[in-house]
């Protein structure tokens, strides 16, 4: 089933892509009392074979509230329905500018929705969601509340992300949180999904933010009221600087499901222009002043490669097959100096037949080889600061 989904959902996208698609900020709180009203602003991307229609279409709600019902007729083994918000009449996706950076620019989403009635037999599958789409419609990340199991004490916050380009790949899961929300029927919830840009980059990844809420009041349309449960996932990579908006049925039949005041909008990025002009400035400044001391340091490095001092006397490691030197290390020792003692120990075995020994103190009547940042090396001169990596410095003395 999921490959023949993923299939009629990849052909119909393709077709739907048009040049004439508008930049919006927002879709406004939505709530529709005729059909006519829904297919004029949600364009079907996905549709149920004829015959197995199980509708997404506007009806009261049983406390008089006018929203989309869904989850009535049809079969279960069809694909679910998909719709992207934009013009119906031309059959184009609205879209939404996600360029700017932080919280002030983030995209917002959110659905009101009500369970009215759950059968007998076992729970198919509910999932409330609030998804996005890149603009030529063959990526998107699908989030939202879902069960299959328990709707009223057992469900979940999931993210996926999908690849319409490669439809024999599954989903890649990016989040599965067990909620456990306790809810009740006739209660009216209200899912909110957040999307921050973390920096105005092309390849910036997004933090992706879902909410549940029980609504004030228990009534669709008022203010959020008790956080039920929240999860926040990093996403790359980005859909790039505009998106669509596209939600989808949320119930699997004979199980009713209510959804209400859907609205989405997409910041307001001239309110940190000035902010975002100082910041750019001063991380000019700071990558200038770090190019700088870079390259003294390249000139300080290139000015010692051959400084050397030639002494005149000889130093004997090992007599006879015996060590007279210890190999001596910090107590502390990083591990790239631990690394450096043992391969200098491997070879002067090797070398001399001796057993060159790494300890932290010099015994009597030993004389050691230091490595590292030891109170001899820096007695001797040698600051590691002023090493670069994988760089060495020796100072040999009787």
């Amino acid at each position: 089933m999921r490959s023949v989904f993923y299939f009629i959902l990849f052909c119909t996208v393709l077709f739907s892509v048009n040049a004439t698609e508008k930049v919006i900020e927002s879709t406004g709180m939505l709530s529709y009392q005729r059909t006519a009203e829904f297919q004029a602003q949600w364009i079907p991307v996905v549709k149920p074979p004829a015959g197995n229609e199980r509708r997404f279409f506007p009806a009261k709600a049983p406390d008089g509230t006018p929203a989309m019902c869904a989850g009535r007729f049809g079969k279960n083994a069809v694909p679910i329905g998909w719709f992207m918000f934009g013009d119906g009449a031309t059959g184009t996706g609205a879209l939404f500018d996600v360029s700017g950076a932080g919280e002030e620019n983030a995209f917002k989403a959110q659905v009101d929705f009500l369970f009215h009635k759950q059968h007998s037999r076992p729970l198919e599958r509910i999932d409330i969601s609030l998804n996005v789409l890149s603009p030529d419609q063959k990526t998107a990340y699908f989030v939202s509340f879902y069960t299959n199991s328990d709707i009223w004490n057992k469900n979940y916050f999931k993210m996926q992300q999908i690849d319409l380009k490669n439809l024999s790949k599954k989903p890649t899961a990016i989040l599965w949180k067990t909620v456990n929300a306790k809810l009740e029927k006739g209660t009216w919830y209200r899912l909110k999904m957040t999307m921050v840009r973390i920096n105005s980059t092309p390849r910036s990844p997004v933090k992706l933010k879902l909410s549940l809420y029980e609504i004030a009041n228990k009534k669709s349309g008022g203010t959020d009221g008790k956080c039920i449960a929240e999860a926040v996932s990093k996403i790359m990579p980005n859909l790039g600087d505009k998106i669509k908006f596209a939600i989808t049925e949320p119930a699997m039949p004979p199980y009713i499901i209510f959804l209400n005041n859907i609205s989405a909008g997409s910041g307001v990025k001239k309110k940190i222009t000035t902010q975002t002009n100082k910041t750019e400035k001063r991380q000019k400044a700071i990558k200038s002043r770090s190019a700088h001391s870079v390259q003294e340091f390249r000139n300080y490095l290139m000015n010692r490669k051959n400084e050397y001092k030639k002494g005149t006397e000889k130093i004997i490691l090992s007599e006879n097959g015996k060590a007279k030197f210890v190999i001596v290390i910090p107590e502390n020792a990083a591990n790239p100096v631990r690394f450096a003692a043992q391969e200098l120990k491997l070879h002067l075995d090797k070398i001399t037949g001796a057993d060159f020994k790494i300890v932290s103190t010099v015994p009597a009547g030993m004389k050691g080889i230091f490595i590292g940042e030891t109170p001899e090396s820096v007695k001797a001169g040698i600051d590691t600061k002023k090493i670069a990596r994988d760089g060495f410095r020796i100072i040999a003395s009787t």
